[in-house]
């Protein structure tokens, strides 16, 4: 796939080229992991500054995301009488779907766009290819330490993300429905399984392991010069919103619904 390209391709076309270029570089990346071919500082590196640069957007859209539910769902139980479960309920929706997925999209936004930015530069700037006349993989040696560090930084910044948004639903819930905290807690303790947050746990993993390679792979494959950058960033954001959302509606088929085909 290459973003330099004067025609517009269809999507369907440019996605299946997104995609079979990113099974080839997973391949290579998980083939790196496995024979211990990592620069682990780079590693490090690449998760302390994911996590720093990504957890203030992430926080804020989580809290404000755990205030409108918590919002709507207690003025409806009020009326119902349902003030017993809308802890539990909110903090269900929060856990299971709103705190990995929007912290995904916050670290995509912020830091994979920057990501394909990053490489995209190195690109076009021929730095990748003077890696490669020092025989140096640069699917390996810049894009494994990325995707290492952005699953280990997004189900931190998930996690913390997730507990500011419980917070301030709590808070919403006491303010218009008069719901004692306490009461709130109560009905968490007995609707939140260890499940829940086990499937939340390996949801932010896959969704980690999708923005870097998605957006890793844009900007290694970026051809041209300066305006090609740019797009490689727009494509970069969209496309991994796209997969983010997609693979959160099959993984919540697969992991939560009793329905589930699989």
């Amino acid at each position: 796939m290459t973003t330099a390209s004067t025609s517009s391709p269809s999507i369907i076309a440019t996605g299946l080229a997104l995609m079979g270029s990113t099974v080839i570089n997973a391949r290579q990346v998980f083939g790196a992991l496995l024979k211990g071919k990592l620069h682990v500082p780079q590693a490090i590196q690449q998760a302390s500054s994911m996590g720093v640069d990504a957890a203030p957007m992430a926080l804020l859209i989580c809290l404000t995301a755990g205030s409108v539910i918590s919002l709507q769902v207690t003025l409806r139980f009020i009326q119902t009488g349902a003030n017993d479960y809308v802890g539990g309920l909110v903090t269900l929706a929060l856990v299971r779907e709103i705190g990995p997925m929007f912290t995904a999209l916050a670290i995509a936004c912020r830091n994979g766009t920057a990501m394909a930015a990053e490489l995209g530069n190195m690109s076009v700037s021929e730095q990748l290819d003077a890696l490669r006349m020092l025989h140096i993989n640069p699917v390996r040696y810049l894009l494994a330490p990325r995707v290492v560090g952005s699953v280990l930084a997004l189900p931190l910044v998930a996690a913390l993300a997730t507990l500011v948004a419980v917070f301030g639903g709590m808070m919403v819930a006491q303010v218009v429905g008069d719901l004692h905290y306490w009461k709130f807690i109560d009905s968490i303790w007995i609707m939140l399984r260890p499940y829940d947050i086990q499937m939340a746990f390996i949801k932010s993993l896959v969704f980690g392991t999708l923005i870097s390679l998605i957006c890793g792979t844009i900007g290694l494959h970026t051809r041209g010069g300066a305006p090609q950058v740019g797009q490689a960033c727009r494509y970069a954001a969209i496309w991994s919103a796209i997969v983010l959302i997609i693979t959160d509606f099959f993984l919540s088929l697969f992991m939560f619904s009793d329905v589930s085909p699989f």
